[in-house]
């Protein structure tokens, strides 16, 4: 089965289309790609394969347990899919930066298992994704897919302003530099912003906006109703006097003695705990706000002010730091937040989660009748799916 956080990684391509969407003469929408013949991929992937630095258009499938020469040269692929392939340069390029200091500290074989685990972690989603688009490709003839393009290419321009927007990159030259810096170029952010609209215009095309129903928000706010809860809680002051601060347990009684004898001459507890107290709120008049029980350390202390009644004050709580007296100045009991503040809240949570099944049935529908395979023998990450590991180069 496919994973769930993988699913999440999926929807969330829908988060690069809203608002574009790529328009062709006839719906991209329909079943699922036809199942590819071995030959017809190879076919298919020689003709389209970049030529390699010795002139021949050769694609290599690599073997995980080949040499230790290091991953992600021209011409290696992690996986096809469909007989399009899907490169190791393509899925460590968003690693670069990590790859390029441990390719300083790491002998080659440990290097290369790096780059092997890193593949092993981000090929899935590479997977799914050129499964996304190649549903849309082969809806399209020739020309609808040119046009495609051209309008990928309107979107990319406006891409690009953003991009060098936000790295305050003034001219192309200075926004290639610093993708480059970061370990990608344009023509490569280009390439993965295409198939990012395109899977995206897949998934929207065959997704449904889910309903949610009220029976369904308040059966899962009852399931939920511990993520709710507010535990009591109590705003309160404090005399704080440190015996390390006034030298001694001695001396921190002689100041406490002090503060209590002004508080029962009728002095305000503000103004005591800014004269005596010594504690991180004095200035404040010893003021703090709300707070759980719970999170107070000292055990008295926190029974001291689960007893107090609202504005009225502790005795002396001694302690192993400092003497203390505290106050209540206000309190709320435990409490459960209302379904009526968090019902949009959940509304939300629950049709995402209903959009990731959904998203996950057209992955799961799409793998059916798809040819996957991979550099590694095992598949992916122990996914279940329809991938045969091939070592043989093409």
């Amino acid at each position: 089965m496919f994973h769930a956080t993988r699913a999440v990684a999926v929807v969330c391509l829908l988060a690069g289309c809203q608002g574009r969407s790529v328009k062709v003469d006839n719906p991209v929408v329909g079943p699922p790609p036809p199942r590819m013949s071995r030959e017809v991929q190879v076919a298919d992937a020689d003709a389209a394969a970049p030529t390699s630095p010795a002139g021949s258009a050769g694609l290599m499938l690599i073997d995980h347990q080949g040499s230790d020469d290091v991953l992600g040269e021209p011409g290696e692929v992690a996986a096809w899919v469909n007989g399009t392939p899907i490169f190791t340069a393509e899925v460590l390029e968003r690693r670069r930066p990590q790859l390029a200091q441990a390719r300083a500290q790491l002998p080659s074989a440990q290097f290369r298992m790096l780059q092997e685990r890193m593949i092993r972690e981000d090929l899935p989603s590479h997977v799914d994704e050129a499964l996304l688009v190649d549903a849309v490709r082969s809806q399209l003839d020739r020309d609808q897919l040119e046009r495609v393009e051209q309008q990928l290419d309107i979107y990319f321009e406006q891409e690009i302003e953003r991009l060098k927007e936000k790295t305050g990159a003034g001219t192309l030259a200075e926004l290639e530099a610093q993708l480059q810096a970061a370990g990608t170029t344009l023509a490569s952010a280009r390439k993965a912003f295409g198939r990012r609209q395109l899977a995206g215009q897949y998934l929207q095309e065959r997704l449904q906006e889910p309903t949610v129903t009220r029976q369904e928000l308040l059966a899962d706010y009852r399931a939920h109703l511990d993520d709710y809860h507010t535990p009591a809680e109590v705003k309160w002051q404090q005399i704080w006097i440190s015996y390390r601060k006034q030298g001694s347990v001695e001396a921190a009684r002689e100041v406490m003695n002090r503060a209590v004898a002004e508080l029962r001459g009728g002095a305000s507890f503000d103004d005591v705990a800014r004269q005596y107290s010594d504690g991180v709120m004095a200035a404040s008049g010893g003021h703090w706000d709300w707070t759980q029980f719970e999170s107070i350390a000292n055990p008295d202390v926190a029974a001291a002010l689960q007893r107090l009644s609202v504005g009225e004050a502790s005795g002396v709580i001694e302690g192993e730091k400092a003497l203390q007296l505290v106050r209540v100045v206000d309190r709320r009991a435990a409490r459960y937040t209302p379904f009526e503040d968090v019902q949009n809240e959940i509304r939300d949570r629950l049709r995402a989660e209903k959009r990731r099944v959904a998203a996950e049935e057209i992955l799961a529908e799409l793998r059916e009748t798809a040819v996957i395979e991979t550099m590694f023998e095992d598949g992916v990450d122990g996914d279940e799916r329809q991938i045969s590991p091939v070592s043989a180069t093409k």
